[in-house]
């Protein structure tokens, strides 16, 4: 039975949480979600869009909480045609998070 209690002029429900602990589970649903789909990108390719227009392809190795990402086996492009000329970063590569756009998976993975 859920019970109805009234302050300041407001229904309140009394079911054993309120709007905010709602709320909070609701986040904690969806990070658990987002961290589900990061783990199913980890060691497929990937291609990072950054904030200068470049695009790094590349095996995505690891994502950090500032959304910094490491890439294996990188290569540069300076424009998404497949035509564009590549070039070759190195075995390893790390994208400051706050130059990231998009990061879009190279084959559906989840």
């Amino acid at each position: 039975a859920e019970r109805r209690r009234v302050g300041r002029g407001r229904a309140h429900r009394m079911n054993g949480r309120d709007a905010g602990e709602e709320a909070q589970a609701a986040a904690g649903r969806e990070a658990l979600d987002a961290k589900r789909v990061l783990r199913a990108l980890l060691d497929t390719s990937v291609r990072v869009s950054i904030s200068d227009g470049r695009l790094i392809t590349g095996q995505l190795w690891c994502i950090d909480n500032f959304k910094n990402v490491v890439l294996l086996n990188p290569d540069e492009a300076r424009s998404p045609e497949a035509s564009a000329p590549k070039r070759a970063l190195g075995p390893l590569v790390m994208v400051p998070g706050k130059h990231i756009t998009k990061v879009e998976a190279q084959r559906s993975v989840v």
